[in-house]
């Protein structure tokens, strides 16, 4: 396997006091610890307190144990905003091996292509959705797929699947008993270590495997809860897919670490948004443009003004004046807009207290504070105020390369340091 420790880097990161060598597993360690029967996660088909999630993610990732699975394993996770992604992604990491997390929405091929790239032993995923069938599908690449072993199904109809693993039976705490109570820290990941690997979309080529690790996520994670005040006293409410960059950093860790009540449901409804904001009292919502304006059209019909939710946080496409506007009628909350990729979370933020002429038109100022941006014409010189170029991106929260793609990282990085991304955005004055 490939070496991406990049020494120098890390080095240079850590004596910043950047990188420190915290992971999910440890926040999931402190959190279960520190608020046991805290309700942590809630989605349509349970309520889990953080002691729950705990014990069921260690009985997952002893079962992957005991499957074959190894540190530094690669294990797919192809699950909606489901409880399960949550224990799945942690259960994989507490043994030190990589989640790879893709959009429910992929088919055959890009499924084959990202399981065979990624030499995935084992994958995780529903037995039906959306009236699609993913047995049937895992039945007709399988074959093709030597590096595949485990096939492990969520299914909440209570069925059992011909050469698969349930998900359920893998997640009883029964297991626990089995093991001494420190037999896991062995397997525990450390900072530098991949902490997940995401595939881009491939719409300019085959799918890239974008790697994070530890310590990326955690400074990302850090930096974010403490500039946008969330604490073990937020509703949480993720309504971009669990899959994402975006959802992952500032939604799933960003709850873990803090010990926030994440709520996620996987079919989305604006007036069942509002039901949902009311009943778990969701204090800030993440997600784009589109599930903000179905949560005010929702609110409109039925007249009425939301209480209690003090963010909305807004990123992947642009945010139109008249919501932002609707936004603060409805909702009575501050927003925030974001711009980042698989390659950084995100990367742009504006503030809480910005003004709505900046939140409406632009993605804000670098973010977290070490990171770096400049934008810059065709010859790579920087452009003025007022004038169109590519945003190029460098710090710690900033991928450390493609998950065996040389010929990418070197298209990637600019000199070897700067990311270059391909967007094209004007430089404000500001």
């Amino acid at each position: 396997m490939q070496d991406y420790r990049m020494p120098e880097r890390a080095e240079y990161f850590k004596a910043k006091g950047y990188w420190k060598g915290d992971t999910i597993v440890d926040y999931l360690s402190r959190t279960a610890e520190q608020f046991p029967d805290k309700v942590g996660i809630v989605d349509p088909y349970a309520r889990l307190t953080w002691k729950e999630v705990e014990g069921k993610s260690q009985a997952l990732a002893l079962h992957l144990l005991e499957m074959g699975v190894s540190p530094h394993d690669r294990v797919m996770i192809q699950l909606p905003n489901w409880h399960e992604f949550v224990i799945a992604y942690c259960g994989v990491s507490e043994i030190g091996a990589i989640p790879v997390t893709i959009n429910t929405v992929l088919r055959d091929g890009e499924v084959s292509f990202i399981l065979k790239h990624s030499e995935a032993v084992a994958i995780i995923l529903p037995a039906e959705l959306g009236g699609f069938n993913y047995i049937e599908m895992m039945q007709r690449i399988k074959p093709a797929l030597p590096f595949l072993k485990e096939v492990i199904v969520v299914d909440h109809g209570g069925r059992k699947w011909p050469g698969t693993a349930d998900f359920g039976d893998l997640t009883r705490p029964d297991i626990l008993k089995k093991y001494d109570q420190d037999h896991l820290l062995k397997y525990r990941p450390q900072g530098d270590d991949i902490d997940s690997i995401l595939y881009t979309s491939g719409t300019m080529g085959s799918p890239k495997g974008v790697i994070t690790t530890h310590d990326i996520h955690d400074y990302s994670t850090k930096t974010f809860c403490l500039e946008t005040g969330i604490t073990k006293d937020e509703g949480l409410f993720l309504l971009s897919p669990l899959s994402f960059q975006f959802s992952i950093t500032q939604g799933l860790y960003s709850a873990v670490y803090c010990g926030a009540k994440l709520v996620i449901t996987d079919k989305f409804e604006g007036e069942k948004a509002l039901q949902i904001i009311d009943e778990e009292k969701c204090t800030f919502l993440l997600g784009p443009p589109f599930f903000l304006m179905g949560i005010l059209d929702a609110a409109t019909l039925e007249n009425r003004h939301v209480t209690g939710v003090r963010v909305y946080f807004c990123g992947g496409a642009h945010l139109p004046p008249e919501t932002v506007k609707k936004a603060k009628e409805v909702l009575n909350c501050q927003m925030i807009n974001g711009y980042g990729l698989t390659e950084t979370a995100c990367a742009l933020m504006t503030r809480l207290g910005d003004p709505d002429e900046v939140v409406v038109n632009s993605a804000g100022r670098p973010f977290p504070p070490a990171m770096e941006a400049k934008i810059v014409d065709d010859e790579g010189r920087e452009v003025k105020p007022g004038e169109t170029g590519e945003i190029l991106f460098r710090g710690p929260s900033v991928t450390i390369g493609y998950f065996r793609n040389p010929a990418a990282d070197e298209a990637a990085f600019a000199d070897g340091v700067w990311l270059k991304t391909g967007d094209l955005v004007e430089k404000r004055a500001d």
